[in-house]
């Protein structure tokens, strides 16, 4: 799945902004566009993605241990070789990561259907997104320790740091904002069809692994992250 950032000039009103459109990717793997277009308000209104859905401590975990990871990597490693930590750390925690969200499907079956209807799918776009921002935050993080490193060995003057900070705290405003959730949610039924083999309707078990696998693994989320932040 992958996520666009898209923001208008600043005002209160949103409507008429936001829009969200899903297109198979060229790719042989086919992914998911989820293009958001939203104007962040003055009041910078902000939701706790964390609280919406009950999700199994076991996802919460297994990314918390990547983050932890990273955070260690960032502190430590050589910042030339940020990447290729990102990558390592990714192959390293992915498999855990990856089978927690596949066994977290009862967390998103309210009604214990063994199916998911378009309200109980919602709750996978919200725990996606609050994983998305988790993961993009901390490589965000990362790659500001880098750029402060490179900033005092090449000297302040010569390295526009004031610049790129400014980007990374946008992202980090625009991902924590209510409108980015609102936006994401807005078209959720459409996503939904759009992963419904069997067109009954609902996200069965076996649909929802598919997904785990590839559009809300590990190893999307620090793609899409990397990407939104370039």
């Amino acid at each position: 799945m992958v996520v666009r950032l898209h923001s208008a000039a600043q005002g209160d009103d949103v409507r008429g902004l936001t829009k969200i459109c899903m297109v198979p990717h060229a790719l042989a793997r086919r992914r998911l566009v989820l293009s958001v277009s939203f104007c962040l308000p003055r009041s910078k209104q902000r939701l706790s993605l964390s609280t919406t859905v009950a999700m199994s401590q076991a996802v919460d975990e297994a990314l918390e241990i990547f983050i932890t990871k990273v955070q260690s990597a960032s502190a430590n490693g050589d910042s030339d070789d940020l990447q290729k930590v990102f990558q390592q750390l990714t192959e390293e925690c992915a498999p855990a990561f990856n089978a927690a969200m596949i066994n977290s499907f009862d967390d998103f079956d309210k009604d214990g259907s063994g199916k998911l209807d378009k309200a109980e799918f919602k709750g996978v776009i919200v725990k996606f997104l609050d994983n998305l921002t988790k993961v993009a935050n901390i490589l965000i993080d990362a790659q500001i320790q880098s750029l402060r490193k490179q900033a005092k060995g090449t000297g302040a003057q010569n390295f526009p740091l004031d610049f790129v900070l400014a980007n990374y705290n946008q992202a980090k405003e625009m991902m924590a904002s209510k409108q980015f959730v609102e936006a994401a949610l807005q078209n959720s039924g459409e996503m939904m069809e759009k992963l419904d083999a069997d067109k009954d309707g609902l996200i069965s078990v076996e649909e929802f692994k598919v997904l785990c696998e590839t559009h809300l693994s590990l190893h999307e989320l620090v793609d899409q992250s990397q990407s939104m932040l370039h």
